[in-house]
């Protein structure tokens, strides 16, 4: 399974000391409990990397009963605002060290800030990678115009700016930028997982965290140029203007995707 990204996000959320955020209400992967603010695993999962961003935000955490065994990992550096900006987006990341979340145990985000705003949180999860395959690598632009929900996964119907050749293309790496962007995602046929990034609100002369566009993550997944997997988005805002990237390379001629590792 290539990695998959899972949120939280809460709005008007002014504790001074560490307090839950909110859980999206479902998710494809992982079991979201919207009381007690978690998401449970069905297989240990491997920590890649982490983000949290708010106004005011002070302190955030990750939070699971057996990662008491050193003591609950701390999220640094954190985002001054839930909408990442600039270049380079901040992540805690585990990649060398990736910290192992237990088989049924639930995962909470808590976070202390200094007045009431928004604060969103995002976890990058995985069991393992599919490695990179030889070839050239492309960017591929795309766009669409739904309106998003703020605070909630909202999927676009993005489309390419371009035809491409009749083939198969693996995935490995993405970008995604709107106004009030925080994370973004994709829908793959016949796949639970959601790989994705932690996206920005700027445009093209910034860009995400480098994990996400250097190919480190291996395949993310396959598509043909017959369909584009669909896009989620999570924004603050309810953004209507989405532009972003896909790093592809062709892996072959016509429809592969069943016969390619990690998606039989």
């Amino acid at each position: 399974m290539p990695h998959h990204l899972i949120a939280w996000y809460s709005t008007a959320f002014n504790n001074a000391s560490l307090t839950k955020l909110d859980v999206q209400s479902s998710d494809p992967l992982l079991y979201p409990d919207t009381s007690a603010k978690t998401y449970t695993p069905p297989q240990d999962l491997q920590l890649l990397a982490a983000y949290a961003g708010g106004t005011s935000l002070e302190q955030a955490r990750i939070e699971a009963p057996s990662l008491l065994r050193v003591g609950y990992p701390s999220i640094v550096p954190l985002e001054s605002a839930a909408s990442p900006s600039g270049d380079d987006v901040g992540l805690a990341t585990y990649q060398t060290r990736p910290l192992r979340l237990v088989n049924g145990e639930g995962i909470a985000v808590t976070a202390a800030n200094g007045a009431s705003g928004t604060v969103a949180a995002c976890l990058l999860c995985s069991v393992g990678t599919i490695a990179v395959p030889p070839g050239e690598g492309f960017w591929l632009r795309y766009t669409d115009s739904t309106a998003a929900s703020p605070g909630a996964w909202t999927t676009l119907a993005a489309a390419l700016d371009q035809d491409l050749p009749a083939g198969t293309y693996a995935i490995i790496g993405m970008d995604h930028w709107s106004a009030t962007a925080v994370a973004a995602r994709l829908i793959i046929e016949g796949v639970r997982y959601r790989p994705g990034i932690v996206a920005h609100n700027t445009a093209a002369a910034s860009r995400t965290n480098e994990m996400f566009y250097q190919a480190k993550l291996g395949v993310w997944g396959y598509f043909t140029n017959r369909g584009l997997p669909f896009v989620e988005v999570l924004c603050t805002g309810a953004d209507a203007a989405h532009v972003g990237y896909l790093y592809v390379v062709r892996v072959g001629d016509g429809d592969m995707i069943h016969t390619l590792p990690g998606m039989q």
